[in-house]
């Protein structure tokens, strides 16, 4: 279910990135006098053909006799084939087809390979038990002639006791699991258990070699023996590569691989190269921004070195899984030093936060212009520094004449820096694009006495779903508010979920005060306190805030399909962005069970929608005319084809209609919730007609919302004391005030 995959991935990157602020520590006591020299050969990419019907792949592996296995299938994996390949995936050959006993299961298959061309197969029954302790997974061992067999009881009453997230097949004798107690070996023969990692550690990477298993986590590089589940003293090319991969802060994509006839070299894909390391040397083979591995929508699954030059990855992306091949074609050719370069400055990312349509724009950029270079500058990344620090340094930046080309306005107070006069016009660039093609309501956001100087690459909205007499009620928070509790009182089911508080918060935050930013008055921050106070007592919020702290809320415009806890019955009303076309099926899916009606936050004039991934061109670059070039290209379709459902709704129509289009329908979708709700509802596809009525609405979007992350944030530092009732409304609006005119006057 979509809701819980949402709430579990976003668990798992706070989780991580508490953990990796533990891992600084650990890399400062590397001692270094250089960075690692650049490779003289020159490594060229290509893809490499799946098997034939091959467009989703389970599991590759490369054993130590050079022999590639694959297991792969369809995109919806109702097929799936098990491939071998002698000459580094030029041929393949089929040696099982295991297509009739997924018929016979009626379940979900997946697959995991070992080195040696056996592995595991897990079944997942399409009827999930959610909320049952019966085992819902069964694993069968695959062997080297290419058949299954159950595990044995004792093996599956394991994996059921210790419910693994995943399980890995490490050689003849042991399974490698994670699970919420953090990971472990288990010995196929015994079936006995041996910790070796707690849930403290999050693990971004894995590789067995030798009888040894090596692990890239969020507290430091392990290497475990296989036959005895413990530690050992790592070689120093694992310890350089953990390294040189970590302290780019690359955690949310590294991988690493070794050389099969060769452990001492070993190659990884860290945040901008891959580099490799052989015993003491470490060398940086390759840049990726100018590779498919810079684009910031590929995942990367797995890397495979299978000689000292050679390498294949495995990538993901929401088009599928593709095999990448790397060669080394001889020596580069002498570089001049007459690259042109760009500097891109944004204010802020993390795990859930990265301006996605931003980075693979400027990785198609690049892929596209050799001769160009782009440097992208994060203010603060992960949390490493706070965004008001950030925001200082950036005008530190901008005052001494060391500003980048181009700014990302996201977050910033857009309006008193376009007073300051620091924008280049890009009206030009806009009226151009201004057409049939593209929904032109969003491209005018940053238009000021006719000239233009923003431009939104994507962008999202925000919406309340339920009953008339809530969506009646909208004009101001106090309506809203009003109105809400009006339905509270009348009906007994919940009026929101409390875990969707944090939406609420910055959603009404969004609607009615941010147009009052620029001279917030103290009766209007009194206002808002007051009426999230009221907000806040229709529902019980103390298992929310056991767990979490409203002042760390999340401020990016991302939809969490809370709409189908008003599908479910769970909640009388929603309150969620909409940003992505998994949003648009959850609205219409719930639209065919309750049949209220969609009501993007408004007032009598105004239809919101906030601007995404926007970019500006400032007058003290040295490089307009290549930036203006460059933002051309962010809004081409060309670039908008490449933007992944994470970024917000792409501005090209026909993209965005796209996008709606290909999210796959079931027939028969159920709609379920980590409450217990459940409904099913029939739902064929999403069409052109469908398509159309939300351009249709998205066309009607009249008034850009743009947020200054750091006021906001200055205004819900004290939210938990004033909910819970530790401080008075009065008295914490009174020490928000001191701090808001503070910031203001700066």
């Amino acid at each position: 279910m979509k809701r819980i995959s949402a709430l579990f991935l976003c668990f798992l990157a706070i989780f991580a990135l508490t953990a990796c602020g533990k891992e600084k520590e650990s890399t400062k006591k590397v001692e270094r006098s250089n960075e690692p020299e650049t490779s003289k050969l020159d490594y060229q990419e290509s893809a490499v053909a799946l098997p034939e019907g091959v467009a989703s792949v389970a599991d590759v592996a490369l054993g130590e006799e050079g022999t590639l296995f694959l297991v792969g299938g369809d995109k919806e994996k109702t097929q799936l084939a098990y491939w071998k390949s002698k000459d580094n995936g030029k041929n393949w050959e089929k040696v099982a087809d295991f297509t009739e006993e997924i018929k016979k299961a009626n379940g979900k298959v997946n697959a995991q390979l070992s080195t040696d061309g056996t592995g595991i197969f897990s079944l997942e029954p399409l009827e999930e038990k959610e909320h049952s302790d019966e085992h819902q997974v069964s694993y069968f061992f695959f062997n080297k002639e290419a058949t299954l067999s159950k595990m044995n009881e004792t093996l599956q009453a394991t994996l059921d006791k210790e419910r693994a997230f995943s399980i890995e097949k490490l050689g003849e004798e042991k399974l490698f699991l994670t699970s919420e107690k953090g990971a472990l070996l288990l010995d196929i023969k015994t079936g006995k258990t041996t910790n070796i990692l707690s849930n403290k550690a999050a693990i971004f990477s894995m590789e067995e070699s030798g009888g040894f298993l090596y692990l890239l986590t969020s507290e430091k590089p392990e290497k475990f023996s296989l036959a005895t589940g413990k530690s050992e003293e790592k070689e120093v090319s694992f310890a350089k590569l953990a390294y040189l991969l970590q302290k780019g802060k690359n955690y949310y994509n590294q991988a690493f691989g070794i050389l099969p006839t060769n452990n001492k070299v070993m190659i990884g894909v860290g945040k901008n190269n891959i580099y490799r390391v052989t015993g003491e040397k470490e060398e940086i083979l390759l840049n990726k921004s100018k590779t498919l591995l810079g684009d910031s929508s590929n995942f990367v699954r797995k890397l495979l070195p299978y000689e000292e030059n050679a390498f294949l990855v495995l990538i993901n992306n929401e088009k599928g899984d593709q095999l990448l091949r790397y060669e080394a074609k001889g020596e580069k050719k002498e570089e001049k030093n007459s690259a042109k370069k760009l500097k891109v400055y944004i204010l802020e990312e993390d795990f859930i936060e990265r301006k996605q349509a931003i980075h693979q724009a400027i990785n198609l950029y690049q892929r596209k212009h050799e001769d160009v270079e782009i440097e992208v500058e994060i203010g603060s990344e992960n949390g490493e520094i706070s965004t008001d620090d950030a925001l200082k340094n950036l005008n530190a930046k901008l005052a001494s004449g060391d500003a980048p080309d181009i700014l990302v306005l996201d977050g910033l107070n857009v309006q008193k820096y376009q007073k300051q006069g620091i924008f280049a016009d890009i009206s030009e660039i806009v009226e151009k694009n201004k057409n049939e093609t593209n929904l032109n309501n969003i491209l005018s956001t940053y238009e000021k006495n006719g000239k233009y100087y923003g431009l939104p690459l994507t962008f999202a909205t925000f919406g309340l779903y339920g009953p008339d007499t809530a969506v009646q009620g909208m004009d101001s928070m106090e309506d809203l508010t009003k109105s809400l509790s009006s339905l509270a009182k009348k009906n007994k089911e919940t009026i929101f979920e409390n875990w969707m508080f944090d939406e609420l918060a910055t959603i009404t935050y969004r609607a009615y005060f941010v147009s009052k930013e620029k001279e917030l008055t103290e009766k209007e921050l009194k206002s808002y306190y007051t009426n999230m106070k009221k907000l806040y007592d229709l529902v019980d919020m103390k298992e929310v805030m056991a767990t979490k702290k409203l002042k760390d809320m999340w401020t990016t415009p991302v939809g969490i399909s809370n709409v189908d806890a008003v599908t479910v019955n769970d909640v009388q009303v929603s309150l969620d962005y909409v940003d992505n076309p998994y949003e648009v099926k959850s609205y219409e899916l719930a639209d065919k069970v309750k049949k209220y009606p969609l009501t993007f936050f408004k007032d009598e004039k105004n239809a919101y929608f906030v601007p995404r991934n926007s970019l500006s061109v400032l007058n003290a670059s040295k490089n307009k005319e290549l930036a203006k070039d460059f933002l051309d290209f962010a809004i081409s379709q060309e670039a908008q084809n490449g933007i992944d459902t994470t970024s917000g709704f792409p501005v090209n129509k026909q993209v965005l209609a796209q996008s709606i289009k290909a999210i796959k329908c079931d027939g028969v979708e159920e709609v379920r919730t980590e409450f217990g709700g459940s409904v099913k509802v029939e739902l064929k596809e999403l069409d052109d007609t469908v398509a159309n009525k939300w351009l249709e609405r998205f066309d009607k979007l009249n008034t850009p919302n743009t947020m200054d992350v750091v006021l906001f944030k200055i205004i819900t530092k004290n939210m938990d004391a004033i909910m819970k009732g530790e401080i008075s409304i009065q008295d914490g609006t009174k020490q928000t005030m001191r701090r808001v005119k503070l910031y203001q006057s700066e």
